[in-house]
């Protein structure tokens, strides 16, 4: 009697497991379901590094136009400075190609004022780039760190059904 009720009570519950295993397998469909997914999650990582990588490029070139741009600033000021120093009857000569051609003072000035203002804006203009980019990279970088948790997650998955399937 008690061997037919053993029987009776394995008889549930390797049914039981079999159905578990069975539910824990992955079916060709599912493989090949995970794969696609995974695919594409390394194509969005490949396509946010590249991403990355100009924005990288684009703030290299924009500091090195910066330094350009600071020392063509620094330049006029020096010029500025000097100019305020002279009279307004001095003589003031431009260097245009192989000629000095004499200018106005109040011309000349203007002409470095402007530059001044104009080379201020495009330093500012730079810095602020720079900071949309940095910005812009630091939502790229969360972006990718989710691609990465969801290969790692995807990956224990993948890996903890194949050894359930090999027990």
């Amino acid at each position: 009697m008690k061997r037919e009720s053993q029987k009776r009570q394995d008889f549930p519950s390797k049914k039981l497991h079999q159905q578990q295993q069975h539910q824990r397998e992955m079916n060709p469909q599912q493989q090949q379901q995970i794969q696609q997914q995974f695919m594409l999650a390394v194509e969005q990582y490949n396509q946010y590094n590249n991403q990355l990588q100009k924005n990288a490029d684009e703030i290299t070139s924009n500091r090195q136009k910066e330094a350009t741009v600071l020392a063509q600033l620094n330049e006029n000021q020096i010029v500025k400075n000097e100019f305020d120093l002279l009279s307004d009857d001095s003589a003031i000569f431009k260097l245009i190609g192989p000629v000095l051609v004499k200018q106005e003072s109040f011309e000349a000035k203007g002409n470095v004022e402007k530059r001044i203002e104009y080379l201020q804006k495009e330093e500012q203009r730079l810095k602020k780039r720079n900071e949309e980019l940095e910005k812009e990279n630091g939502s790229v970088y969360a972006k990718m760190a989710g691609i990465q948790q969801w290969i790692v997650k995807t990956q224990q998955q993948v890996a903890q059904l194949q050894q359930q399937q090999s027990a």
